[in-house]
């Protein structure tokens, strides 16, 4: 049996549960369960909480129906008569019995209907004495839609409290998560504090304590991750060391680029316990080791004008892909600012400590300058270049801030402008092309003014 092919939005979906589980009318209970297995596959409940509800919901009601419209088992022959008993008498369907809605949902009622004060009072005291993470989420939507319904508490009081009810369930821990990528310091803070205290499953806790370390990385808040780590260690069961080692090592992307923090000391000390994992885990200990070798290059090199692209760097190291064009402007102001200035520190740090540090950062920078290098032709880039005050006679240390100025004026990627002049009839260019690919410093120093474009040259 094939599933249908749904779109992602679930609100396309067909109401028939028949037609969205992909199954006949009359369908056993194995081919029902089947399809739902197969749905829930696609739409993972961690990932599409929506989706999955109405899968589910789809698969109770076929359930039901066909347990409703099931054939009955006819009784034995009566072996006194001699002819067989006759079936009672079926309806041809069961009798609607309407069940009347619960208070929960009157006042949900109420609250599409645009009464919301009058909804949320009677949610909030229904709240007060009920263990209901379904009564918490609809409080905490009515916050989020109109936070001066209460001024004592907000939306995340009652996600915190959705969250300890269901046990950190799939639905409140994906809200919980978008509520941490919008804004990690309100997620990090009361009243989700003691969150992993919560009574819940081994993998749930693991997710959240996931989702808080990169949050509170991205904050700066390492000392949450100390807390929430020494939280977890207690919970670890034997079963649990692959996923308590993966934790460690999420932890260590963001504490190796500033050693003398608590959690780098915690996680390390930690580690030596988890060797006779290394074998099927290799690796998250290479992870570990790349982490702890790149970050203590940073923190050795005493370069205090970097010490901003240092902790750039380690927040793109730690979770690539989601820095921000605003971050990254923080990490590299002071660098676009004053560019010739910036050469001479990468200068400094690359004679001090070797170019290794160098070549990371421009590999993970060069991933968000695809967008920023217009392509120019081949002439019209050698032309820049042969308009270059002293191109022919001066040595590449006069020329490399001019280079720069062109580079930076006209967006030019330093390897398209390299690649055109390795192209160049005269030798000249073709020196200088050599020049622009071997300059490290350059190319860091252009990748900073095109990503925080803003910055006056000086």
């Amino acid at each position: 049996m094939t599933p249908p092919d749904l779109p992602d939005d679930h609100r396309e979906w067909p109401s028939d549960p028949f037609a969205l589980l992909g199954v006949e009318r009359g369908a056993d209970d194995t081919t029902i369960r089947r399809a739902y297995t197969q749905l829930i596959r696609k739409f993972k409940p961690e990932h599409h909480p929506d989706q999955f509800c109405r899968i589910r919901e789809a698969y109770d009601t076929c359930r039901q129906q066909t347990a409703w419209f099931r054939p009955a088992i006819d009784s034995p022959p009566n072996d006194e008569v001699g002819e067989p008993t006759p079936p009672l008498p079926r309806w041809s369907a069961p009798v609607a019995v309407e069940q009347p809605p619960s208070e929960a949902d009157r006042l949900w009622a109420e609250a599409t209907a645009g009464n919301l004060e009058t909804a949320y009072r009677g949610l909030a005291d229904l709240a007060a004495s009920a263990d209901d993470a379904d009564i918490s989420l609809r409080l905490y939507w009515l916050l989020a839609l109109v936070p001066t319904l209460d001024r004592e508490r907000t939306r995340h009081h009652w996600l915190a409290a959705a969250l300890e009810h269901s046990r950190l369930g799939h639905a409140a821990l994906e809200l919980y998560r978008r509520e941490l990528e919008a804004d990690p310091d309100a997620g990090l803070n009361e009243p989700y504090q003691k969150l992993l205290a919560i009574e819940a499953r081994w993998p749930q806790l693991v997710h959240a304590a996931q989702m808080r370390i990169a949050a509170a990385g991205r904050a700066d808040r390492l000392w949450v991750v100390e807390s929430d780590l020494t939280a977890v260690k207690g919970r670890v069961g034997l079963d649990g060391d692959a996923e308590w080692l993966n934790l460690l090592a999420a932890a260590l992307d963001w504490a190796s680029w500033d050693q003398s923090n608590l959690v780098a000391a915690f996680c390390l000390d930690e580690l030596p316990a988890f060797k006779h994992l290394e074998m099927h885990h290799g690796y998250q200990f290479d992870r570990i080791d790349q982490a702890l070798y790149w970050g203590g290059l940073a923190t050795a090199a005493n370069q205090p004008n970097l010490v901003e692209f240092f902790h750039l760097l380690g927040h793109l190291w730690a979770a690539p892909g989601e820095v921000d064009r605003a971050d990254l402007a923080r990490g590299l102001a002071a660098l676009a600012a004053q560019p010739y200035r910036a050469l001479g520190w990468f200068d400094a740090l690359f004679s001090d400590r070797g170019p290794n540090l160098g070549i990371l950062a421009a590999r993970m920078l060069g991933r968000h300058c695809d967008d920023l290098d217009p392509a120019h032709s081949a002439d019209l880039l050698r032309g820049y270049v042969r308009r270059v005050p002293g191109v022919r006679v001066d040595g590449w240390s006069e020329l490399r801030n001019r280079m720069l100025d062109i580079m930076i004026a006209q967006r030019i990627h330093p390897d398209e402008l390299a690649a055109a002049c390795a192209a160049d009839p005269e030798s000249r260019f073709r020196e200088v092309s050599e020049a622009i690919s071997g300059d490290l410093s350059l190319q860091l120093a252009w990748m900073a003014a095109c990503l925080c474009p803003d910055k006056e040259t000086t």
